[in-house]
C-alpha cells in the first residue's frame, strides 16, 4: 500500500509534513490502500474502482441486490468527502482485518458480509466510535466479541457476526447497547449466559441459534423486548419450566424458534388472540402435557413443529381452526391413540403434514385428496390398517409419501404414475402388491422402499432403491424426520428435504 500510494497513484499526492485537511486525506487513501491488499485485492471478483485515479470517494460502482435495493458497493463517503460506508459483500476478499481501518474515525457501516476473512476483530476497533451497522457474517472470523464493543461501540444498531468461528462468553459490556435492533451471534461456538443481551429495550432481530449458550427460559426473559420481530434461539442449551406465555403476546414476533433445546414444562394457554406470529418451531426439546385447546388464538400460524416431544392427550380438533398452516409437523410424540384427526380436512392450504409415530389408529381417511396442495405426507411408523386409499394420487403435488412401519393390507391402488413422487415408503406392511407395471413404465421415483426381499417377497418390484422384509427389523430403521431443517428465512418455504444425511432432494 505504501509503494502504491507513494509510486503508483495516479493522483501523485505529496506525502503531507503538516496536521490538516490534506493530511486527513491522504491517510484515508492511504488507510483504503491498506484495506484493499490486506483482503486480497488482486483476486477480488469485482475491483469497485478501487486503486483507481478516482477520487477514493468514487471507489464504488451502483448495483442492484437480490433484495432489488440498489447501493454503491465499495466506499461512499459523507457530504465532507469522509468515509462512511464500505459495503463489499460477496467479492472474494481473502484476509484479515487491518487495524488501520480504525483511522476511519467517520466510518459508521462495514458490511463485509460472504468472504473469507480470518483472524480476530482488530482491538483498534475502539477507535470506531461512529460505528452503527457492522456485519461479517459468513466469513471465518475468530475469537471472541470483544469487551470494549459494548462501550466504545455504543451507537450500534447493527452487530452481526453470524456463521463464523468465534467462541467464549458474551461481554457484559454489551448490556451498554441500548440503540441495537439487530443481534445475529449465529453459527458460531459461543458458550454463556444470555444476561448481557437479555434486558435490550430495542431489539427487533435476535439470532442467537446454533451455539451452546445456557441459560433458563424464564418468565421474564426477553419480555421488556416491545419490538421483538424474529426470535431464533434454536440449538443451544436453553433450558425452563414451560414456554413464557409472553412469548405468544408480543405485538411484533412473527418469528419464534426454539427447537433443539433443553426445553421442559408445557405450552401456555394462550387467551389473546394473536394476528402476527407466523412461525413457530418447539421441536426436539422436552415439553409435556397437552396441545392446549387454544391453540388456535394464533390465527396467522403458517409454521407449526411440535416435533420429537412429550406430548400427550389428544390432538385438539382446534388445529382444524388454524387456517394459514401451511406445514404441520407433530410426529414422535406420545398422544392418545386415535385416528387420523378429522379436523385437518379443513387445511387446505397444507403443503407438509407429518403426523409419524404419534400413535395414529384406524384407516387413511379418503378425503386426504381434499389437502391437494400436499407435497409431503407423513403417516409413518403408526397403526394404521386397512388400504392405501387411490385418492391419495389425486394429489398432484405430492414428492414424498411416507407410509412404513404400519399394517397396511391389499395392493397398492393403480394411478401412482401421475404422482410426481421423489420419496415412497412402503416397507414394513403387509401389502401384497406387485408394482412391475410402474416399474416397466418409467416410475420416475428415486427413493423408494418396500417389503421385496426374501424368497418370497410381498411386494414384487424391480425398480425399488432398497427391498426389505418383515423378519429384518433393522432394514430402513432410521427415523426420517421430515422437518430437516425448513428454515424461517427462506420466507416459510423449503430450499432443500433432507431425511437423513443419505436422503436429501433439492426442493
Amino acid at each position: 500500500a505504501a509503494t502504491w500510494i507513494a509510486d503508483r497513484d495516479g493522483l501523485m499526492y505529496d506525502i503531507p509534513t503538516v496536521v490538516g485537511l490534506d493530511a486527513e486525506r491522504f491517510v484515508q487513501r492511504y488507510v483504503l490502500a491498506v484495506f484493499y491488499y490486506s483482503l486480497g485485492g488482486p483476486n477480488w471478483a469485482k475491483q469497485y474502482k478501487f486503486l483507481s485515479n478516482n477520487d477514493e470517494c468514487g471507489w464504488f460502482e451502483m448495483e442492484t441486490l437480490r433484495s432489488g435495493d440498489v447501493y454503491a458497493i465499495g466506499v461512499d463517503c459523507n457530504p465532507n468527502l469522509e468515509v462512511e460506508d464500505i459495503l463489499i459483500p460477496r467479492n472474494r476478499l481473502r484476509g484479515t482485518l487491518p487495524s488501520e481501518l480504525s483511522a476511519l474515525r467517520s466510518l459508521s457501516f462495514l458490511d463485509l458480509n460472504r468472504n473469507s476473512i480470518i483472524g480476530t476483530i482488530p482491538d483498534a476497533f475502539q477507535a470506531l466510535e461512529s460505528m452503527i451497522f457492522f456485519d461479517v457474517r459468513y466469513n471465518l472470523v475468530t475469537g471472541t466479541v470483544p469487551e470494549w464493543m459494548g462501550t466504545s461501540m455504543s451507537r450500534l444498531e447493527v452487530l452481526s457476526v453470524s456463521d463464523n468461528l468465534m467462541r467464549g462468553a458474551l461481554p457484559a459490556s454489551l448490556s451498554n447497547l441500548r440503540r441495537l435492533k439487530t443481534l445475529a451471534l449465529d453459527d458460531n461456538n459461543f458458550e454463556s449466559t444470555l444476561v448481557p443481551i437479555d434486558s435490550l429495550p430495542k431489539l427487533e432481530f435476535v439470532y442467537l441459534d446454533n451455539n451452546e449458550f445456557r441459560d433458563i427460559l424464564g418468565d421474564t426473559k426477553f419480555a421488556n423486548m416491545e419490538n421483538l420481530t424474529h426470535l431464533d434461539l434454536s440449538g443451544n442449551m436453553l433450558t425452563s419450566d414451560g414456554i413464557p406465555l409472553h412469548l405468544f403476546e408480543h405485538d411484533q414476533l412473527t418469528v419464534l424458534d426454539l427447537h433443539d433445546n433443553d426445553l421442559a414444562g408445557t405450552i401456555p394457554t394462550m387467551l389473546k388472540q394473536n394476528t402476527v406470529l407466523k412461525f413457530l418451531a418447539l421441536q426436539d426439546n422436552a415439553l409435556g402435557g397437552q396441545i392446549p385447546l387454544e391453540i388456535n388464538n394464533l390465527l396467522a400460524l403458517s409454521h407449526l413443529d411440535l416435533t420429537g416431544n412429550e406430548l400427550v392427550g389428544e390432538i385438539p380438533g382446534t388445529v382444524g381452526d388454524m387456517l394459514s398452516l401451511t406445514y404441520l409437523f407433530l410426529s414422535e410424540n406420545p398422544f392418545t391413540r386415535g385416528p387420523i384427526p378429522p379436523a385437518l380436512l379443513g387445511l387446505a392450504n397444507l403443503r407438509e403434514l407429518s403426523l409419524g409415530q404419534t400413535n395414529r389408529v384406524g384407516t387413511i381417511p379418503h378425503w386426504v385428496d381434499q389437502l391437494n396442495k400436499l407435497v409431503l405426507l407423513d403417516f409413518s411408523r403408526n397403526e394404521l390398517d386397512g388400504t392405501i386409499p387411490r385418492e391419495l394420487w389425486k394429489l398432484s403435488s405430492l414428492n414424498y409419501l411416507l407410509l412404513q412401519r404400519n399394517g397396511l393390507t391389499g395392493d397398492v391402488p393403480p394411478g401412482m404414475m401421475q404422482v410426481p413422487l421423489k420419496m415412497l415408503l412402503l416397507d414394513k406392511n403387509n401389502l401384497q402388491a406387485d408394482l412391475s407395471d410402474e416399474c416397466n413404465t418409467g416410475l420416475d421415483t428415486q427413493y423408494l422402499v418396500a417389503d421385496c426381499a426374501g424368497p418370497n417377497p410381498e411386494v414384487s418390484c424391480s425398480c425399488c432403491t432398497l427391498c426389505c422384509q418383515d423378519s429384518d427389523g433393522q432394514c430402513n430403521d432410521d427415523i426420517l424426520y421430515g422437518n430437516v431443517d425448513p428454515k424461517w428465512e427462506n420466507n416459510y418455504t423449503r430450499t432443500s428435504y433432507g431425511f437423513s444425511p443419505k436422503v436429501l432432494f433439492d426442493a
